[in-house]
């Protein structure tokens, strides 16, 4: 890591607790659960961890009703082979947005909510969106046609950690760094997933345009709630992760990217754009 020691395992899941539990960016699945418990950093014991309410459960008369909820791998009908991008005929996520075109309730809703999904991944640098960590809800346990996106979970930056970096699971246009999917590779998604480009850029800048601020907003409410064993590593990827974003804002908005570097490398650069 570039001059941080390494934090402890809660500590560095941090991106996991801000954008599960408060992050809303134009409306994302990335929000606090809908009981409003969410995610939350604690020590106990002595040990750091990170407690997170299931989205697949509910409360219903004083009684605790399941929810059929399957990940993107398994809706997409492929073995655990398949969970990361592969060379041989994958298809990316044109399979997802298929499938919510298939079998969303509100297929032009849960389609915008994929786009702003991959979108807030390239602003914080998600380098773990898999297809494992891409969930489906049922609405009706009888009715195929009841699917809609599952808030995100296991959605966490990259930011601050050297050995992660912004490398995506699954590309995006054809470009697996984060901070590099600009328009033409927005553009090049919408092609190969047959969706309108100009909706998916809308999407996409709405949500690159909110990031920043939605994760300043998290920062200060995971400060007063969060337990963490050392605050000022934690604080120290929050604020790169921040920073992270509002580089990504600025490119969707028309800045030409910059030259790719690494996290801690661009968080210090935005820093210093900041101070002029």
């Amino acid at each position: 890591m570039d001059g941080l020691e390494q934090p402890p395992a809660a500590d560095a899941t941090m991106g996991e607790a801000i954008a599960a539990a408060n992050l809303i960016v134009g409306g994302s699945p990335i929000r606090r659960c809908p009981s409003g418990s969410g995610t939350y950093a604690r020590i106990m014991d002595g040990i750091s961890v990170i407690m997170s309410e299931r989205t697949d459960r509910r409360i219903e008369d004083g009684r605790v009703v399941a929810r059929h909820q399957e990940d993107w791998l398994q809706a997409f009908g492929r073995s655990s082979g398949w969970k990361y991008q592969r060379d041989d005929g994958d298809s990316g996520f044109a399979s997802l947005y298929a499938i919510v075109h298939r079998y969303a309730v509100d297929p032009e809703r849960e389609t915008r909510q994929v786009t702003r999904l991959l979108a807030a991944a390239c602003s914080m640098a998600n380098g773990d969106l898999h297809r494992k960590n891409i969930g489906l809800l049922h609405a009706s346990p009888n009715d195929s046609f009841s699917v809609k996106l599952a808030p995100a979970y296991d959605f966490s930056s990259q930011c601050g950690v050297d050995s992660a970096g912004d490398e995506l699971k699954i590309d995006i246009g054809g470009m697996r760094r984060a901070w590099d999917v600009d328009e033409a590779r927005w553009r090049a998604l919408a092609d190969r997933c047959r969706l309108n480009p100009e909706h998916v850029l809308d999407t996409v800048r709405e949500t690159a345009r909110d990031a920043p601020a939605a994760l300043a907003a998290a920062r200060d409410e995971c400060r007063e709630r969060d337990e963490y064993r050392d605050p000022d590593i934690v604080d120290k990827r929050i604020e790169a992760t921040i920073a992270a974003a509002r580089r990504y804002a600025r490119t969707m908005g028309g800045r030409r990217t910059r030259k790719t570097t690494r996290p801690a490398q661009r968080a210090r650069r935005d820093d210093q754009d900041q101070q002029r």
